[in-house]
């Protein structure tokens, strides 16, 4: 996935099939996310099926899969993990040539990022995405309008995964059908198929929208304010890998575009809850995030769900009302929370719950532990030194 959250996107009166899809809502993009991925997994194990039975040969077939499971299941994790890393390669590959700048290259929790001129490595995990390349953004071609060059970064990673699965695809007529070779390259084709559809067909699977949708929101004239709020996020990314905190960063940065109404523009929305936080204006920053989460702009779900962490944690450190605690902490957030318990801003209102709503120092205090031990490898040093503080905040209060 190129771009996103660190924590991962005017009507004309005659609109194209794209632009149509594009004013959709996020609803509608997670149906058709529903619909397509099982589809596109189908398609995919049939023709890799299929392929497969024509060169063993469909008597052989049941006998050769018992026998070689082990080896079936290896060759698809392989195949996995390998496009996951060419994917996010293809999203450097294009990034770099239309222009941007490296910042940081994620697999898994593995995260390759530069500060201070220099490449380091640090951990960092974000629930539902298994790889990020972040980079900067070269100069707008038109400074009027901030277009900059979107699709080929946007789109890099499934580009790549569709052509080493169609080059492994190939090369399986030239292995031999009873070899191991066979086997992983067939399944590196099957895998690269999937990938490639399911992030480049636009789509959004649950927590995020794929490449192909934040590609297409930015797409046309419709798509300025979309594409302004991604260089703008790009740039922010930047600045926080070299320790530059929210609050200091500019304020017009944190302003959405006019006409913004798709989830890469809205991201600004999330971004401009935080910095409130950041300057510990709490009471700002639980009326910015009531009003976001409450207007029905297109957030994507990772945004949403940490937006409710955030009205969590203000609640906590404010009114403090159990009630309100208990509504917010849906089985949903919950969930999420649990999914991202290795996460800074996660933990900081695991504390505050546990300090100030639960009044349990035993766990508040395994959660700061468990804070330092996250923030010793954290690549984002200003954000650890704001989470710090807002820990410190509700430590204050009793």
């Amino acid at each position: 996935m190129a771009g996103g959250k660190r924590t991962s996107k005017g009507t004309p009166s005659r609109q194209s099939s794209a632009q149509v899809q594009k004013s959709q809502p996020p609803s509608a993009a997670r149906a058709r996310g529903k619909r397509i991925a099982p589809i596109a997994f189908m398609v995919t194990c049939g023709v890799l099926g299929l392929f497969i039975g024509l060169r063993w040969g469909s008597d052989a077939i049941p006998s050769r899969i018992g026998l070689e499971a082990p080896l079936i299941f290896a060759g698809l994790v392989v195949a996995v993990v390998f496009h996951v890393v060419i994917h996010e390669a293809g999203h450097l590959l294009f990034g770099r040539l239309t222009g941007y700048r490296f910042v940081s290259i994620r697999f898994g929790s593995w995260v390759w990022i530069k500060s201070g001129g220099r490449v380091r490595l640090r951990r960092y995990h974000l629930a539902g995405m298994q790889g990020q390349c972040l980079m900067a953004p070269p100069e707008p071609l038109d400074p009027k309008s901030g277009q900059i060059p979107f699709a080929l970064y946007n789109l890099g990673g499934p580009i790549v995964n569709l052509a080493v699965g169609g080059l492994a695809g190939a090369l399986c007529f030239a292995a031999p059908s009873d070899s191991a070779l066979f086997l992983v390259l067939a399944e590196i084709a099957g895998v690269g198929l999937l990938l490639g559809l399911l992030n480049g067909i636009p789509l959004r699977f649950g927590l995020a929208p794929n490449d192909g949708q934040n590609a297409l929101e930015m797409a046309g004239e419709t798509g300025e304010p979309s594409r302004r709020a991604f260089s703008t996020t790009l740039k922010m990314h930047e600045l926080a890998a070299e320790g530059i905190r929210l609050r200091d960063m500019p304020a017009e940065w944190f302003a959405a575009p006019p006409g913004a109404d798709a989830a890469l523009a809205a991201s600004l929305d999330v971004y401009r809850c935080d910095r409130l936080l950041d300057m510990l204006e709490f009471e700002a920053a639980a009326a910015q995030i009531k009003q976001v989460l409450e207007s029905g702009v297109a957030l994507a779900g990772l945004h949403r769900l940490l937006l409710t962490v955030q009205s969590v944690y203000c609640e906590a450190v404010g009114a403090n009302r159990a009630p309100v605690v208990n509504q917010l902490l849906t089985k949903e957030v919950r969930r999420f929370m649990k999914s991202m318990r290795r996460y800074p801003a996660v933990l900081r209102a695991n504390y505050a719950l546990a300090w100030l709503v639960d009044k349990d120092p035993v766990a508040a205090a395994r959660a700061e532990k468990e804070f330092e031990r996250v923030a010793a490898k954290y690549p984002y040093a200003g954000e650890i030194a704001s989470e710090r503080e807002l820990i410190a905040h509700a430590k204050t209060l009793s």
